[in-house]
């Protein structure tokens, strides 16, 4: 048994050597630069039913549905869609902005520079997520695929997109939408926020990007863009919850949208064991079923000693009641 073990563990080690290749370039993949196309800027109005005070907001929204297909249905945050539940639904005014869009003197989109939206449901709070609707068709807007947050893996390459917030707001252009590059980081849940399951990565969200996807290298959405960190914690790190809440949402209206391929359950638990974030599915499969023998192992071995610890235990006891035996025959 402890040759197999050792055996078992070398072969491991071997395996762990192996050097994962990992293509770097300071371009953007061209099918990042495609999900621009499915990005709507969006821009808020609220009105307080008792001051008749208003504030503007902007973020960021991206379309969903059947991958590719033109889509008037878009994924943003809670807090864009409703200006963080501040007001009464029907003192909330939402459009998604036209390039060059121009304002008149209420601040409200000229005609013919925006399309009105209405909020279709949000989880009311945390985790943060809206599904919104253009009332007007929006021509263009290719729906992205999905792909289930707890499918990405630490390490892997991400790219924050999204609009700029008010100081730019006539910029609503699908070249105007910014590209972030980073990396997750970490898989939390956030207790500040709800309890909300939340990436970690470092892939900077500015004002604006609120709503708007994160996604890898082939344009898929891993997760949706929400805030950052306070200061005294992280500068550098940024959050985007699961895009599983926003999968639900959309399941619970009935409305299709694709899921794209993506990596097992065992080879994004190895990836994040061993901070192998390419690592292919066979060297993850092989090293999860060594990880199993091992374990096995350990446990058969521990079984083993128990039982042989027991059978000398019993025979120790048989002994002493024969010396009390004899001794009583004394």
């Amino acid at each position: 048994m402890k040759r197999i073990l050792c055996l078992l563990l070398a072969l491991g080690l071997c395996l762990l050597m192996v050097p994962s290749v990992r293509a770097e370039t300071e371009q953007v993949p061209q099918a990042v630069e495609q999900v621009r196309q499915s990005l709507v800027h969006l821009y808020g109005i609220g009105t307080d039913s008792e001051t008749g005070q208003q504030s503007r907001w902007t973020g960021t929204g991206f379309a969903v549905g059947i991958a590719g297909e033109d889509s008037d249905i878009f994924l943003t945050n809670w807090h864009v869609a409703t200006g963080s539940g501040k007001y009464a639904d029907d003192q909330v005014e939402l459009w998604l902005l036209k390039d060059d869009a121009k304002f008149g003197p209420d601040q409200r989109p000229l005609t013919g520079c925006a399309v009105k939206c209405r909020v279709l449901i949000t989880t009311d709070g945390y985790p943060d997520v809206a599904v919104i609707q253009a009332l007007a068709p929006v021509s263009g807007c290719k729906a992205l695929p999905l792909l289930s947050s707890r499918r990405v893996s630490d390490g892997t390459t991400v790219y924050a997109l999204g609009f700029p917030g008010l100081k730019a707001i006539q910029n609503s252009g699908p070249e105007d939408a910014a590209i972030n590059c980073g990396q997750v980081q970490d898989h939390l849940i956030m207790t500040r926020a709800g309890g909300s399951q939340a990436v970690i990565h470092s892939a900077a969200i500015e004002h604006g990007f609120s709503g708007g996807p994160l996604v890898d290298e082939r344009g898929v959405v891993v997760a949706q863009n929400a805030y950052g960190f306070e200061q005294d914690v992280s500068t550098d790190l940024f959050c985007a919850v699961y895009i599983d809440y926003g999968m639900k949402l959309l399941d619970q209206l009935n409305i299709s949208y694709t899921i794209a391929d993506g990596p097992s359950r065992i080879t994004v638990l190895m990836a994040n064991l061993l901070h192998m974030p390419d690592i292919s599915p066979i060297l993850a499969a092989i090293l999860f079923a060594l990880a199993l023998a091992l374990v096995l192992g350990f446990i058969l071995y521990f079984i083993k000693t128990a039982k042989q610890a027991q059978a000398e235990l019993r025979q120790w006891l048989a002994r002493r009641r024969e010396k009390k035996e004899d001794a009583h025959e004394d």
